[in-house]
């Protein structure tokens, strides 16, 4: 997923690539897709913001979770970033290998 920060290297528009997608899949139910976060080469601070983007969270093949650290673009603070819980999340992740929040409604 690094590709998207752009050459600036700006961290900030990942998360903001992932809530296009959201949108577009809300808009769009005839598409579906799966962004997966390798927890061995992504950066942390990226997998926070890939859980604040994601509705859902898709865990396993038989396995999806709504996302309780989604959070809308309107409704979104820096405060949201930093969340206690959301490193948690994202720890919990990294002892499992990945994490692949699905981009769907």
């Amino acid at each position: 997923m690094t590709w998207e920060l752009g050459q600036e290297r700006d961290r900030w528009r990942l998360l903001e690539y992932e809530w296009r997608l959201e949108k577009l899949f809300r808009t769009s139910p005839q598409l579906s897709g799966i962004c997966q976060y390798h927890a061995d080469t992504l950066p942390r601070d990226l997998m926070r913001q890939g859980l604040l983007g994601h509705q859902s969270i898709f865990v396993s093949k038989t396995l999806s979770l709504l996302n309780p650290h989604y959070v809308l673009p309107e409704a979104f603070t820096l405060g949201a970033a930093e969340d206690v819980e959301l490193d948690f999340a994202v720890s919990r992740f990294c002892r499992q290998g990945q994490l692949s929040p699905p981009v769907s409604s």
